[in-house]
């Protein structure tokens, strides 16, 4: 993927959060993007921030919260869609939008808004991933019950039979 320049907003100091950790995550959030989510991009600064200030829960820890959202399309395609600047910003795991208030609005916008350049390649790359997997296990079903696979697409019935009318 070409270059995308991002430009670091200027973000403010909340009790929590100094407005240089916040640039120090939104550095780690577009690493991460642009690593195409690259499990070694994934910093314990962004994991943090994700669980303490998106609505997101832990899932135990820094690479199960990974395994949910990165090794799962679907789980990308929730994440991906909780950050899409075009949509409703509610959050995947409790569906409300408070996220994007308060002393995190800064980041948590500025991380929407670099989403929007990854959308459509975070989406078409988790679908891709789904599809390789459907069809690993559609083979797999068909050799365990014997169904042919003719021009690479399933009967689903074994050879020689036909489906009910």
């Amino acid at each position: 993927m070409s270059a995308i320049a991002t430009e670091i907003p200027r973000f403010r100091d909340v009790q929590f959060m100094t407005a240089k950790l916040k640039t120090k995550v939104f550095r780690a959030w577009i690493r991460f993007l642009k690593s195409g989510f690259n499990k070694t991009q994934f910093s314990e600064e962004l994991y943090n921030h994700l669980i303490q200030n998106c609505q997101f829960i832990a899932h135990f820890n820094q690479w199960g919260f990974y395994d949910v959202y990165f090794d799962e399309p679907q789980g990308t395609r929730q994440f991906v869609a909780q950050f899409d600047p075009n949509g409703s910003g509610r959050s995947a795991e409790y569906g409300m939008d408070s996220w994007l208030s308060g002393d995190y609005k800064d980041i948590n916008e500025a991380m929407r808004q670099a989403m929007g350049k990854f959308v459509e390649r975070s989406t078409i790359i988790a679908n891709v991933t789904e599809h390789r997997r459907d069809a690993v296990i559609v083979k797999m079903l068909c050799k365990k019950h014997g169904w042919t696979t003719p021009d690479g697409v399933a009967t689903w019935l074994p050879s020689g039979e036909t489906a009910p009318a």
